[in-house]
């Protein structure tokens, strides 16, 4: 091995490190902020094995809990599950908002749903009268 690429070698380590470090902080605040189980397997350059957390009868039992759900179920649990999800709520929310301003927008065209009838008492008032109404 040249000079050259032991730095290359050595500016990927530390790359990496300081990526999995970042990981393995994120994945905790998620875990703490969300009050969720996560667990992180991270696979190192040399191929050694790594997880948070770092108790590993913890990490395979959210594996095992992951594993127990259906397909369908998992779903849920992974980014692409979540964001379908997230869209379609979100388009739902959409198509009701645009609903309502349909709604609404019937309801002016008739003067708010109120259909205007003529009272005969009217017919009793003076024009002064119904000028002060």
């Amino acid at each position: 091995m040249n000079v050259e690429e032991g730095g290359k070698s050595r500016k990927v380590m530390v790359s990496f490190n300081r990526r999995k470090t970042t990981l393995k902080k994120n994945t905790s605040q998620l875990s703490k902020l969300c009050d969720v189980n996560v667990a992180m397997v991270c696979f190192g350059l040399d191929w050694t094995v790594e997880t948070w957390p770092e108790n590993k009868p913890e990490v395979h039992g959210i594996i095992d809990r992951y594993k127990c759900h259906s397909e369908k179920e998992r779903e849920k649990y992974n980014l692409s599950g979540f964001l379908g999800t997230k869209k379609m709520k979100l388009e739902d929310k959409k198509s009701n908002k645009k609903n309502k301003n349909d709604v609404d927008q019937e309801k002016k065209k008739n003067h708010g749903g109120v259909h205007w009838t003529w009272d005969p008492r009217l017919d009793q008032l003076s024009e002064e009268e119904l000028v002060s109404l």
